[in-house]
């Protein structure tokens, strides 16, 4: 089943990382997130795990930092999202210099790159994301029968999602209810956005690490359980793929070190903005996107709004779904 395919590929990248970061043996427990690629060559599928993430955390509002230096959110989905885009900046500057072994294949516009047709993506979670998404009835079984998905399903459209879910309390409804219902009415849209379908494959399989997974193997143990408190990011880059954070920071950061460069996370705002203009810079003018070519811009917010058609997507989806959104004040984006 192409659920247990995803899990196991993810669990075997995880054991494959370093031990720092890692929750302590008998005593803490983590989430694991990933971003799973699948590229259909003729009848041969190759899948590989592109980013990963684990954490439980967030900084809370009076630690955030206006200058963009600290990791605010360290739970494991934001930060599989964020090493995501560490690759993705990774694979346009290749595509930008145009190396055939990119994901990305020239748009329609110039400055815009598109997917290739025969890549795929897949998001992984080691546990159903909490609030509504957890909220299982008492009546409703954790085992629901779910139809079992072959890879041949996913890949038969590229533009088709899918994320698979780990062994834990599942319930097919919430996670439709959670994460499909609330978007599927969102419109109109701007061009070259809309609603996708969206699979939701639960796995057979148990992150090792997960809190049933350590709870029920040291049963006998009187100590506490306690969430991890670091974060480890990973990414499919060849420079500095591996990112363990704690606090928000770079682990191992001292008091007195907050706020020099080696502190930062390579997946917090700041470090991030430095790789997309560094990657803008690489690249001549007339080969820029229309937004970015021959503009005076300067600082996150900048360039965040010269993306007109992003935000006024994201902007409708706020309005019609996710009103209680919290959203942070325009200080925190003034950075360069």
């Amino acid at each position: 089943m192409l659920a247990d395919e995803v899990s196991a590929l993810c669990y075997e990248r995880y054991r494959a990382l370093p031990r720092r970061g890692k929750p302590e043996r008998g005593r803490e427990w983590t989430l694991l997130a990933a971003v799973v690629r699948f590229e259909a060559a003729g009848p041969r599928v190759t899948k590989e795990v592109v980013a990963m993430g684990t954490g439980t955390k967030c900084i809370g509002q009076t630690k955030m930092r206006k200058s963009g230096d600290v990791l605010n959110d360290s739970h494991a989905e934001v930060v599989a999202k964020r090493s995501f885009q560490r690759y993705l900046l990774h694979q346009l500057g290749l595509a930008a210099s145009y190396q055939q072994c990119s994901i990305f294949s020239p748009g329609m516009e110039t400055g815009k790159w598109k997917l290739k047709p025969h890549i795929t993506f897949i998001f992984f979670s080691s546990h159903t994301p909490c609030g509504d998404a957890s909220i299982i009835p008492m009546s409703e079984s954790e085992d629901q029968p779910c139809k079992p998905v072959g890879l041949e399903d996913v890949m038969r459209q590229s533009a088709e999602c899918a994320i698979v879910v780990g062994k834990c309390p599942y319930s097919q409804e919430a996670m439709q209810r959670a994460v499909v219902e609330r978007c599927q009415h969102v419109s109109p849209l701007p061009e070259g956005f809309q609603v996708q379908e969206v699979k939701m494959l639960p796995s057979d399989l148990q992150f090792e690490h997960s809190h049933g997974a350590v709870q029920a193997l040291h049963e006998s143990c009187k100590a506490k359980l306690v969430p991890c408190g670091a974060a480890i990011g990973w990414s499919a880059v060849p420079e500095q793929p591996l990112d363990v954070t704690a606090n928000g920071f770079r682990q191992g950061t001292t008091r007195k070190g907050i706020g020099s460069p080696q502190s930062r996370s390579r997946i917090c705002k700041v470090e991030i903005f430095h790789a997309f203009k560094k990657l803008v810079a690489s690249i001549s003018q007339e080969n820029l996107p229309k937004s970015l070519r021959m503009k005076k811009l300067e600082t996150y917010q900048d360039y965040k709004e010269a993306a007109a058609n992003y935000q006024e997507a994201w902007q409708v989806l706020r309005s019609q779904a996710l009103g209680a959104w919290i959203q942070n004040a325009k200080d925190y984006l003034q950075f360069t």
